[in-house]
């Protein structure tokens, strides 16, 4: 009997120690299960090719397609003509020959993991996107000099050598962006060497296993970008690596899930009316350019796109063609940097030119552009009114119902452009402060509001755009924008609702190399170097509205754009009105600062006059005299779009929905796992040297269950709260 008992009290003891021992590694787990993705969410395993596979790959695929593929647009950076190259390698060949020179080359046969976020002379991302590779490869083939393509083979292997038996991820090393693009720099690397003298088996099978690895990263789930042009570019490098290396890598494979994955894609990232929705001309441009890539590369992949695709990347030609200036550059809305020249990157031309004068809307989308001949032939006008916003997609700035504005052969009004997300810039610029868009003073620019076009005109004198935009309270604002010509513009904003802020602010920022000055009552002259001028005239309900000149002013935040050289000082106006008063500005490029009369019964009725123009607005026609001229055009309501941008939003949700967005949060989990770490060492020891004590307490299974409920409960706040935020 007495054996029974101690039989079934050694029991009871050994649950208890198995009890303890689980907790304890309940605690431990929790501590890895913190540290796991810092060294394992870009942990890939890829054998070196084997001696067949790389001898097989100096053949297939055919000269053709390798050189098809060598010519492509790079994902990353531009590349500089062949002479640049040439003289660009020769000064990075010379400071790495003498290092002490100068530390700023991205020329490094063995690459410290340290160097990741240097600026390396060409910027962090570059640098991780072998751009020094690339240019070498660039001068090698506008030379000849053998030197040039060594130095990228080293440079390449070195960097592929450092890349996988890296633990975590620095900088830009597994960067979506990156990896895309070093893609096509092995590409060009490859082409190049595969038949060089120089060849090498050994060093071959280095570089392929990079590309390997480079394609398992592009695949994995957990790295796509789903919600920006960095996933197709991701699915394009998937597409080049199936078509470069066939053997290396399963091209049916990548190519099926980057066909999948662009199908995806394909339902928010362009509208059916053929607009890159990254409120972005600039990147309305680089989206272009990518899809036509992805086309490309599904025929190289014996893939058949839709044809609904190749129909909306024609539209997509049509738009950017309407957008584009005659001078070559685009408006600047969005993460558009002032004076991008889009005759810098590759595009195709236009299978429809726009008619002069005509105005096309896109109701879907969120834009209008116009554009006028002038009378004696001059360069004309060209306008642009924005009110995009697609929550969740990307380079959004808070500028829904903005105007730019390009007359006489200039820009003259203008967003505030691309600024720089590590800049100080970069919070106002973004916000309402980066566009001229009407808003509440201090107002947050909250993601819950829409915007929508509710009527336009058009003549061949005149042109109406009329859009408001409001928050889910139904405060907001309503602009009109009326255009005579290529001469004058006249912009009446409206406040909508109960509006939770004393005052309307609105910034009308102009180019920086034009003077802005006074003539009073509300008048100002804009000129440019070449004296070409612009009048601006603003006036209000009650005449309340206060307008005050600045340039390169922090506080307020007023007059700055963001250029090719940039975040510079500019002239702007800072015009603030009661937040129940509405208000008129009108420019003219007579530069004569007339007085303006503006008399407004309601959004559809009112009347604005000057010395020698009228424009009436009566319920559904625009009437309007300019001098002699006049017109009248009917005011047309868009249809509605509600179950198309219902499409996009549900395209948008289920992408998410099997792709979420990844946030790096290596440096708090290793925090964390430092502190809980400790924690749970010194519970572990704490808990063995009191263990006797609790046991004669009667206090051990409640000090089990506080463990047990403080694990638990760690994990969960660590999940859904901590590494949530």
């Amino acid at each position: 009997m007495r054996s029974k008992w101690a039989f079934a009290g050694g029991a009871w003891a050994a649950l208890g120690s198995v009890a303890v021992l689980s907790l304890l590694l309940a605690g431990l787990a929790v501590v890895l299960w913190t540290l796991y993705p810092v060294f394992f969410h870009a942990h890939v395993r890829v054998p070196l090719p084997s001696t067949q596979t790389v001898q097989a790959l100096r053949s297939a695929p055919d000269e053709a397609t390798l050189a098809e593929l060598s010519a492509q647009r790079p994902l990353g950076a531009s590349l500089p003509p062949g002479r640049d190259a040439v003289v660009l390698a020769e000064r990075w060949l010379a400071l790495y020959r003498d290092k002490g020179a100068d530390d700023s080359h991205p020329i490094a046969p063995s690459i410290d993991p340290a160097e990741l976020g240097q600026d390396k002379g060409v910027g962090a991302l570059p640098f991780n996107s072998l751009y020094g590779a690339d240019v070498l490869v660039q001068a090698f083939r506008a030379s000849g000099d053998a030197r040039y393509l060594g130095t990228a083979r080293d440079l390449i292997r070195g960097y592929a050598r450092m890349e996988r038996t890296a633990w975590r991820e620095r900088s830009f090393l597994w960067n979506d962006h990156a990896i895309a693009a070093r893609v096509g720099v092995i590409i060009r690397f490859w082409a190049s060497y595969r038949a060089h003298p120089m060849f090498a088996p050994g060093d071959a099978a280095e570089i392929l296993q990079h590309a390997a690895r480079s394609a398992e990263l592009l695949a994995m789930r957990s790295h796509f970008t789903a919600w920006s042009n960095h996933g197709v570019m991701q699915n394009i490098a998937l597409l080049q690596l199936a078509a470069a290396f066939p053997g290396l890598v399963d091209g049916p494979s990548l190519s099926q899930t980057a066909f999948e994955r662009l199908a995806l894609q394909w339902r928010y990232y362009i509208s059916v009316e053929g607009v890159v929705l990254e409120h972005s001309a600039g990147y309305h441009l680089e989206g272009l350019s990518l899809l036509k890539l992805a086309l490309r590369g599904l025929e190289l992949n014996r893939l058949a796109a839709p044809p609904q695709w190749r129909e909306q990347v024609r539209l997509a030609d049509d738009f950017l063609a309407r957008l584009t200036r005659p001078d070559g550059t685009l408006p600047a809305y969005g993460d558009t940097r002032v004076q991008v020249a889009a005759s810098s990157h590759p595009q195709a031309a236009s299978e429809t030119a726009p008619a002069s004068g005509a105005l096309k809307t896109y109701p879907l989308s969120g834009y209008a552009v116009w554009s006028a001949a002038a009378a004696s032939g001059a360069a004309g006008s060209h306008s642009v009114a924005t009110w995009s916003y697609f929550p969740g997609l990307a380079h959004k700035h808070a500028d829904e119902t903005a105007l730019v504005l390009w007359a006489g052969g200039r820009g003259w009004v203008t967003p505030s452009g691309y600024a720089p997300y590590a800049s100080v810039y970069r919070q106002p610029v973004e916000g309402w402060l980066g566009s001229n868009a009407p808003h509440g003073e201090n107002e947050r620019a909250d993601p819950v509001r829409r915007a929508a076009l509710l009527g336009a005109a058009s003549s061949p004198l005149s042109v109406l755009v009329d859009v408001q935009r409001r928050t889910p309270d139904g405060v907001g604002y309503r602009r009109q924008i009326v255009s005579l010509a290529d001469r004058l513009w006249l912009v009446i904003d409206q406040p909508l609702g109960a509006a939770p802020w004393p005052t309307t602010e609105t910034l009308w920022t102009f180019y920086p190399d034009l003077s802005l000055a006074p003539r009073g009552d509300g008048r100002f002259v804009l000129r440019d170097p070449k004296g070409l001028a612009m009048s601006v005239a603003i006036t209000s309900g009650g005449g309340a509205a206060q307008a005050s000149m600045h340039a390169g002013s922090r506080q307020p935040f007023a007059g700055w754009l963001a250029t090719d050289e940039g975040v510079v000082p500019a002239p702007a106006l800072r015009v603030l009105a009661p937040s129940g008063a509405w208000t008129a500005t009108v420019f003219d490029t007579r530069g004569s600062a007339a007085v303006v009369a503006v008399l407004l019964t309601d959004g559809e009725n009112w009347q604005a006059e000057g010395d020698d123009w009228t424009i009436r607005r009566e319920g559904a026609r625009l009437v309007v005299r300019l001098g002699e001229q006049q017109a009248v055009a009917p005011v047309v309501a868009p249809a509605d779009m509600t179950a198309q941008r219902n499409a996009i939003e549900q395209g948008l949700k289920a992408a998410l929905s099997a792709y979420p967005k990844y946030r790096n949060v290596d440096e708090y989990r290793m925090r964390m796992a430092g502190w809980l770490g400790a924690l749970w060492a010194a519970q572990t020891l704490g808990y063995f040297a009191l263990r006797p004590w609790l046991r004669r307490q009667g206090w051990t299974t409640a000090v089990q269950a506080m463990i047990a409920l403080f694990w638990s409960a760690a994990a969960i706040w660590l999940g859904t709260v901590y590494f949530a935020r």
